[in-house]
């Protein structure tokens, strides 16, 4: 009976000498796992960069549809589109024909005369990040015998978009939206 009870504390304190060694991971299992831990994060990174990118690229695209269609309602008032605003640094437009004098700027109400007429759009939008060559682009009217056409214009900074205008050529923009 004696030899059974060393033989059952030798193999118990032999088992917890075993477990007490596979408590820890290795330190080649702990650099495998933070190397997977750092591709996973890259490659989110990544992703959620082209997604932001993306996102901003729609928003350009719905903001210069809609500043067409309340150009067209502007044309439809007063029988001519709005002249280009070359004087103002962020640009914009100048109300033209019946829309009487002054100027719209980005991200300011699309009223003309300003603060006195209609509205045409209750903010004429800028771009998402609105620095350097990332600024909408309005260019139109410069004399009478091109107040019947615009062209609109931002850049887009996906260059594989489909949606890109070959023709498009003013400065470094990519996509733009003319008069129909």
């Amino acid at each position: 009976m004696l030899d059974f009870r060393k033989q059952s504390l030798i193999y118990h304190l032999s088992s917890k000498i075993r477990r007490s060694r596979r408590r820890g991971f290795t330190l080649i299992e702990l650099l495998v796992v933070i190397t997977i831990i750092g591709i996973l994060i890259a490659t989110a990174t990544v992703s959620y960069t082209k997604a932001q990118r993306k996102g901003r690229d729609a928003r350009r695209k719905t903001d210069l549809k809609a500043i067409q269609q309340a150009l067209e309602n502007y044309y439809q008032n007063y029988g001519t589109y709005t002249i280009s605003d070359i004087i103002s640094i962020n640009g914009g437009m100048k109300c033209a024909g019946g829309g009487g004098p002054g100027n719209v700027s980005w991200g300011s109400v699309f009223q003309c005369p300003p603060s006195a007429g209609q509205i045409f759009m209750q903010m004429l939008p800028k771009d998402p990040l609105n620095t350097g060559t990332y600024r909408y682009i309005y260019t139109g009217g410069f004399n009478a015998s091109s107040t019947n056409t615009y062209i609109l214009s931002a850049q887009l900074e996906n260059t594989s978009d489909p949606e890109i205008s070959a023709g498009c050529n003013l400065g470094m923009h990519n996509y733009c939206v003319t008069n129909p």
